[in-house]
């Protein structure tokens, strides 16, 4: 899973877990981040994927304020303008959490 986005990488990073949106389901269980392009990436480290929920376009605001807190924005507007600014529509919110970092330390 990519982490391009530097509020959500450090989110991850700095403290273990990131709720994150993305603009279509995907597989959920043990996967690796990473950052960079498909051609020239940089593994952060492995990950655990959760989906939490369908996130709707209309009821967005609410939706995400509880998950907030833990997504490397200060505020729902940012947040969503950055998930939705290349996909319009709903969005579906993910939980990740850092199992092992790229130097082979496991996270707590």
């Amino acid at each position: 899973m990519f982490f391009n986005v530097q509020e959500a990488r450090n989110q991850l990073l700095n403290h273990g877990q990131v709720y994150t949106i993305r603009p279509k389901l995907r597989k959920t269980g043990r996967d690796i981040a990473v950052t960079g392009s498909y051609y020239h990436k940089e593994r952060l480290g492995e990950i655990q994927i959760e989906f939490v929920m369908k996130v709707d376009q209309e009821r967005y605001k609410e939706e995400l304020q509880p998950y907030l807190i833990a997504s490397g924005f200060s505020d729902i507007g940012s947040w969503w303008d950055e998930a939705k600014k290349d996909e319009k529509g709903s969005g579906y919110l993910f939980n990740v959490c850092l199992s092992k970092e790229a130097g082979g330390s496991r996270i707590k």
